[in-house]
């Protein structure tokens, strides 16, 4: 697993041109059930606070369909 996360940072980085990249994985689900170091991971590249709620949302709203 640490193989492949560590290629797609190095084909990452090459693609934009980048000095450092930060690879997170992540796992949400709609219940807010989520690894307790989340939010910490998320503060460690500087991304908006908010970030976590709308990564939330886009995953309630993929999951939804229209019957």
């Amino acid at each position: 697993m640490m193989i492949l996360i560590t290629m797609a940072k190095v084909e990452l980085m090459r693609l934009r041109q980048l000095k450092t990249a930060y690879i997170i994985p992540l796992v949400l689900s709609t219940m807010d059930i989520g690894p307790n170091k989340l939010h910490e991971s998320l503060k460690l590249p500087y991304l908006c606070p908010g970030v976590y709620i709308l990564m939330q949302k886009a995953v309630v709203i993929n999951t939804c369909h229209i019957v």
